[in-house]
């Protein structure tokens, strides 16, 4: 039988992929039918979805990004689905979305109108361009498909978990301890359940986790990430990236796009994707570790309701955790 984490896991990945997840248990134990089953890639899932938007910057041309190739230059650029292998196709940086999906048909099979695709946080609009999105050379885009009514169902595979790192902070508060990550303070998601991702070796070092040789220290460790969480879902009919923005419209950022999150889980939880589960509402957030040297901080004082955070692109934002509550 499988665990109650891996119960309360799959019942939140599908609210926030919008697809059928089961745990592994339950697909070992799987009846035969016309149903095919897919292994969920939890990496794949989180990068498809940040948050990204627009960031507050004085330069408002849409000039080609350094380094893109003429309008005229074919380049290939990778579309990477929530299960199995990424593939190539070949694309200029005048190609719509839509002839990008109709290229993904010819690869794959699968009708545009059943294709959702996502590029550092953006959710891709079938008129604009590749180059509009800055899509470049090697470029990474994540598929994920409409739901098509149960015929296909995806499936959490242990390998991608890390079960002796799951925490719960249902009870704990630690009144008077303040916890440093990367040099600012980590705001401990308490009230909710961490289910931790398999990320250990994964980015070559775990430096940037700040190993410690005893678990709950309240010191940063050297060259370590700070800690942050977002949501996928909206408050106020805004996602985190439009309230991010608004925010920080009166400074002045050097580049134009960026990945939002939020150093504090309980200004987090307004984006959170709320779920029903056997009967009882859930909340669900992923935990990030973020570049530092990238990082910019719009601050509780600009915004008057918390910290919001902004990083140049998705691979300053690294995710190592599922955090659920029950609300």
């Amino acid at each position: 039988m499988a665990s109650p984490n891996a119960i309360i896991l799959a019942a939140a990945m599908s609210a926030v992929s919008k697809n059928q997840v089961i745990t592994l248990q339950d697909y070992i134990n799987r009846k035969s039918g016309n149903v095919k089953y897919k292994e969920l890639d939890t990496d794949a899932l989180h990068q498809s979805h940040l948050v990204g938007g627009p960031v507050p910057n004085n330069d408002n041309t849409q000039n080609l990004p350094q380094g893109s190739p003429d309008n005229g230059d074919e380049m290939i650029i990778s579309i990477k689905p929530l299960s199995g292998k990424a593939f190539k196709i070949k694309v200029k940086p005048t190609t719509t979305i839509y002839q990008v999906k109709q290229k993904v048909q010819d690869e794959q099979g699968i009708l545009p109108e059943s294709q959702r695709l996502l590029f550092q946080g953006y959710l891709l609009d079938d008129g604009r361009s590749v180059i509009s999105y800055e899509i470049l050379e090697n470029a990474e885009v994540f598929l994920i498909l409409r739901q098509r009514g149960g015929d296909e169902i995806f499936y959490i595979h242990s390998d991608h978990l890390d079960p002796p790192f799951d925490f719960d902070f249902t009870e704990i508060r630690d009144k008077g301890k303040t916890y440093m990550r990367g040099g600012i303070e980590y705001k401990r998601p308490y009230g909710w359940k961490r289910i931790a991702l398999k990320v250990l070796n994964k980015y070559g070092d775990n430096v940037w986790l700040g190993m410690r040789s005893k678990r709950g220290g309240t010191d940063s460790v050297q060259n370590e990430w700070p800690v942050s969480y977002h949501g996928t879902s909206r408050h106020n009919n805004n996602t985190i990236a439009e309230d991010g923005f608004n925010y920080g419209r009166n400074r002045n950022f050097n580049f134009s796009h960026g990945i939002y999150s939020i150093p504090d889980v309980n200004v987090a939880i307004k984006y959170a994707t709320k779920f029903v589960h056997n009967g009882q509402n859930y909340a669900v957030l992923f935990q990030n570790r973020v570049n530092p040297n990238t990082l910019q901080r719009i601050t509780a004082q600009e915004t008057g309701s918390g910290e919001y955070w902004i990083s140049p692109n998705g691979g300053d934002v690294r995710s190592y955790g599922i955090c659920i509550k029950k609300i």
